[in-house]
């Protein structure tokens, strides 16, 4: 059975992989290109599963998933590299020109 340190270096190592596809040979947008491979190879895994039933790949992963702590995990640990890279992407023109709706949500909306 895969430990959390192999599952984490595995997907890693896919999403590297799949990156690199989609670079050379898509040139679909980043986020698009690794969604559909991702789509693609989980697809891939659960018809392995299917076609080999001797191989329970599906069920290990799905087990080792279960017992993450999600809630932990995103707000101890990725919540802060979420929020730098979401600001990446902010249009300050656009933030400037909404300032008083932008302000208004963030102090009296719940």
């Amino acid at each position: 059975m895969l430990s959390i340190f192999d599952l984490l270096a595995l997907l890693l190592a896919a999403t590297a992989g799949f990156a690199w596809v989609n670079h050379v040979y898509l040139g679909l947008p980043h986020t698009i290109g690794l969604m559909i491979m991702g789509l693609l190879s989980s697809l891939l895994l659960i018809a392995g599963e299917l076609l080999v039933p001797r191989v329970h790949i599906y069920e290990d992963l799905t087990s080792i998933i279960r017992h993450i702590d999600f809630q932990r995990i995103v707000l101890d640990g990725m919540l802060a590299f979420l929020l730098f890279a979401g600001a990446l992407h902010v249009d300050f023109s656009q933030m400037r020109r909404r300032r008083w709706s932008i302000g208004a949500m963030a102090t009296v909306a719940w």
